[in-house]
């Protein structure tokens, strides 16, 4: 890391996957159009436009982006030495938190860009990340799910499965859906990106 805080505006135009394994930063991940899902431990968090979540470093944690997603990206060195929230969670969203990742998204002016780096650090330390209190599981989220975010559960998770070397009816039968219903999702999904 360059800064003691760096941001990205991310954009995904297709499907993707990470691997589960230990957050190497403390991370806020802000969506700006389109869902992600966040798994942090075995809580799945589907996030929407507006959402704020915090990833503290050595969570473990997966992302699965969807098309047309996209976020903002904050990472915080550990070298600072102000204390950060010490859980992942999600965070309220502010008016003025939206207007300092859009400055630090747009802004060529380097004093501004500092300004806002600063005070939204300062905002970052006096966060409460919440995850809820019952375990969030996918098939909760998939009885939830709007109908497109359904189809891009299903094709991640039976990419997912899939990969990981289960048999497709197993992954279906795990989602509680016909294998033709997640065959489908996978179809689906592919037309659309293509």
């Amino acid at each position: 890391m360059q800064s003691y805080l760096e941001h990205q505006l991310i954009t995904c135009s297709e499907l993707q996957l990470s691997g589960r394994k230990p957050a190497t930063f403390d991370t806020l991940v802000a969506v700006n159009s389109g869902s992600l899902l966040v798994r942090v431990g075995n809580h799945h968090q589907l996030l929407h436009k507006g959402d704020l979540f915090w990833i503290n470093a050595g969570a473990l944690c997966s992302y699965t982006l969807f098309p047309s997603t996209r976020y903002h990206c904050v990472t915080v060195s550990p070298r600072i030495t102000v204390a950060m929230p010490s859980v992942s969670g999600k965070i309220k969203p502010s008016p003025l938190m939206t207007g300092l990742l859009d400055t630090l998204a747009h802004s060529q002016c380097k004093p501004l860009v500092e300004s806002a780096r600063q005070t939204l650090l300062h905002l970052l330390t006096t966060q409460k990340p919440k995850l809820p209190k019952a375990y969030v599981s996918i098939e909760s989220l998939l009885q939830k799910a709007s109908k497109e975010d359904l189809q891009w559960l299903l094709a991640a998770e039976g990419k997912r499965g899939v990969r990981s070397g289960q048999k497709i009816q197993a992954v279906a039968k795990k989602l509680n859906v016909d294998v033709e219903q997640l065959i489908q999702a996978g179809i689906d999904c592919l037309q659309e990106q293509w």
